[in-house]
């Protein structure tokens, strides 16, 4: 993710509650009934189905959720750059024998991502720790 998205995240999560490195950065509001829980995957829904797509006739039409917001970028991604940078930006497990050999770098995601997001983004400076999921 660029640093500016980063720094609005972090922003949003202490002004929400959160406090350790580890928090959920998506939470209830602190002086609501919650009081600053994290939010699970049914809020997401809800936000969604209920707020989202019942405000906007369009995204209601389109059946916009969060989901179908992922699954456009990751689309855009593979449009403007590679299949192979749209699969690494996923998170996804390269796909059959071709996909062994077309894995995209973590500095070449980093580069589509600024690209298309603006700001910076520390793998284009330093390589990205290994993933430990």
């Amino acid at each position: 993710m660029p640093d500016w998205f980063i720094a609005k995240l972090h922003a949003f999560a202490v002004g929400r509650g959160a406090t350790r490195p580890g928090d959920a950065v998506f939470r209830y509001h602190p002086g609501g009934r919650r009081r600053g829980a994290p939010i699970g995957s049914r809020r997401f829904d809800y936000l969604f189905e209920d707020r989202i797509q019942a405000r906007l006739p369009w995204a209601d039409k389109e059946q916009v959720t969060g989901h179908t917001v992922r699954h456009h970028a990751i689309t855009v991604v593979e449009r403007e750059f590679s299949h192979a940078v749209s699969v690494a930006f996923a998170r996804h497990e390269p796909e059959g024998v071709n996909g062994r050999y077309t894995v995209a770098r973590p500095k070449e995601v980093a580069a589509a991502v600024v690209a298309l997001y603006g700001g910076d983004h520390p793998w284009l400076h330093r390589e990205p720790r290994p993933r430990t999921d």
